[in-house]
């Protein structure tokens, strides 16, 4: 079993497969242009055939990673000491893979990065290489993405960024997000103060800046 057949049996996201169905044939394949960014951002070629997921539950690599090391134990019971299985929904917004290279991307669209989120998705990572799940010749990659690069990220006091989720200068691995620059949201809202309340007995329409 291969690093992206390992991947796809545990890929039961019903919002994939409704892509997958609304756009046919034409899904299986990531955008060139798209492609491009990404490997600008690793410095590894991205080729057509990549294979693709979008909400790819960690959970899930855990145990994708646990099938590609092989062996007979692969479906037997495991310790979960360590909780690389929290059983929970937390994931990778895109998860790349080709060959033995895994990519996994965090995307943020008009919101900003949370350090605490961001760690724990390192962490979470970190985990699974120190049981041993990521073994070479396995190539990891943590990207981010977002419209502007993301600000006030810092590693743990006293560490710097695992090479696998920084570029030559020691910052998070980053490409663009192509996104329109205008949106409208809907908001709860105080009439009397005339600004958004999250305790407002109105709604309104007002432009979109930011997630307040």
């Amino acid at each position: 079993m291969n690093l992206v057949e390992a991947l796809k049996s545990f890929n039961r996201k019903e919002r994939f497969w409704l892509i997958r169905n609304a756009l046919g044939p034409a899904s299986e394949t990531l955008d060139e242009a798209f492609r491009r960014r990404l490997q600008q951002a690793i410095g590894v070629e991205v080729p057509a055939a990549a294979w693709w997921a979008m909400d790819y539950h960690l959970d899930w690599l855990v145990g994708a990673l646990t099938l590609l090391a092989g062996g007979d134990e692969a479906f037997a019971s495991h310790s979960n000491e360590g909780r690389l299985v929290c059983g929970n929904q937390e994931d990778m917004d895109l998860v790349v893979a080709f060959d033995r290279t895994l990519v996994l991307i965090e995307a943020k669209g008009d919101t900003a990065w949370s350090n605490e989120q961001f760690q724990g998705k390192v962490k979470r990572l970190e985990d699974l290489q120190a049981a041993g799940l990521m073994p070479s010749p396995l190539r990891l990659f943590f990207v981010l993405t977002s419209p502007r690069p993301p600000v006030g990220l810092v590693p743990k006091e006293g560490s710097r960024w695992a090479p696998w989720m920084c570029d030559d200068q020691d910052r998070p691995l980053f490409f663009p997000l192509e996104m329109p620059t205008e949106f409208w949201k809907v908001t709860r809202w105080d009439d009397e103060r005339q600004q958004p309340s999250f305790a407002g007995a109105h709604w309104k329409i007002v432009p979109s800046r930011g997630s307040a």
